[in-house]
């Protein structure tokens, strides 16, 4: 029976490693998409902050509406290097619970688990009877 029992608390804890693994890589996904829409965003602000300068120039607009746009893209770099942070963390975690060293979630050198399976909970196999 301690076999047994063992044995199915094994089972349990790979499967939540492997969930663990999986949920973790995904919040990477999502950093790094992150990250790519605010750089994106900061290629806009400079490109709206030189604008604004020349229009500043000129006598156009007021002083006040180069600081917001220098304090926008201050604001917008910040973001992108704390989120590289937190991706790099992020990359710590799966190279600690994986074993293996992890530079890139593109080249995960983990192997697609085996055995993997849906299983429906009690509650929900009464919810389709």
């Amino acid at each position: 029976y301690e076999f047994a029992s063992e044995k199915y608390n094994i089972n349990i804890a790979k499967k939540e490693l492997v969930l663990q693994i999986i949920t973790i890589f995904y919040q990477g996904k999502i950093l790094e998409e992150n990250i790519k829409a605010l750089e994106e965003k900061g290629a806009t602000l400079k490109a709206e902050l030189q604008r604004v300068k020349s229009k500043y120039a000129i006598g156009m607009v007021s002083y006040d509406n180069v600081l917001k746009l220098q304090s926008e893209d201050e604001l917008n770099r910040y973001n992108i290097q704390e989120l590289k942070y937190q991706k790099d963390t992020i990359l710590q975690n799966l190279s600690l619970i994986s074993g293996a060293k992890i530079n890139s979630l593109d080249s995960l050198p983990l192997k697609d688990p085996d055995n993997l399976k849906l299983n429906k909970s009690e509650n929900i196999k009464a919810i389709e009877e």
